[in-house]
């Protein structure tokens, strides 16, 4: 027997795959537990039981948003290089020509989706147009080239406005489609723990993922939880526990 503290550290290794370290582990639980059988006869207590059905359920608290991970052991689709960025509340500050405002969007050439444009000054989000000439309180983007279009009564330094773009030299993004229903990745997990010396080695040798959660608060560190149950591996293998010796 020994003690452990701490996380540890885990990794998961896809089938057919390379090993993925679950980043910055926060925290790591298992569950065993087993469908309990009783048997009664005329008394209150059984007189017999026996396991039914098992199952042996892991979660993982991971402290980083890791999409190489993420498409290993759950998702299993497209990852490319490559991602979306958001401007959020950049300052626009239209020029006027004709009778209305225009003011093209720091990354306009990389332009995707127009996100709203926030009037500071009166403490309110303009209305889009699809077409046409903007009126106070409206406004028209092009999205060829995130030029914003305004009327001149909205021409004040006071505009902020919000917008994805594409970026193609940084990041990853995971595409996501819509799959047949199917078995999912497999991956070993191997959960390691030191202490004083001494490891404990835990391995699930055949693993499925069937959630991933992403809780986000408002003053604290956003820690992604991944979800997944061990079964047989084929050969009739599930798990194996190696401690030091005391």
């Amino acid at each position: 027997m020994q003690s452990a503290f701490g996380a540890g550290f885990l990794w998961g290794t896809p089938v057919n795959g390379a090993p993925v370290m679950f980043a910055a582990l926060q925290s790591c639980s298992m569950d065993v537990s087993f469908d309990q059988k009783t048997m009664y006869g005329q008394s209150a207590f059984a007189l017999e039981m026996a396991r039914g059905k098992g199952k042996i359920d892991f979660k993982a608290a991971v402290g980083r948003i890791d999409p190489v991970l993420f498409n290993a052991i759950f998702w299993n689709q497209g990852l490319s290089s490559g991602q979306v960025r958001t401007a959020v509340a950049e300052p626009a500050t239209p020029s006027e020509a004709g009778g209305v405002g225009t003011y093209v969007a720091v990354n306009g050439a990389a332009f995707r989706v127009d996100l709203g444009v926030y009037d500071s000054a009166h403490g309110r989000f303009l209305t889009r147009l699809g077409s046409g000439t903007p009126a106070e309180g409206q406004y028209t983007v092009n999205p060829a080239n995130g030029a914003y279009t305004f009327s001149s009564a909205d021409i004040a330094p006071n505009l902020k406005v919000y917008y994805t773009y594409g970026s193609a030299s940084t990041g990853s993004t995971i595409s996501v489609s819509n799959p047949v229903m199917d078995a999912g990745p497999v991956f070993r997990a191997d959960l390691v723990q030191s202490f004083r010396g001494r490891q404990s080695v835990l391995t699930a040798w055949a693993c499925q993922s069937f959630k991933l959660s992403m809780p986000l608060k408002q003053d604290d560190f956003t820690l992604p939880e991944i979800s997944f149950s061990a079964l047989d591996d084929g050969t009739g293998a599930v798990l194996s526990h190696a401690v030091d010796a005391a």
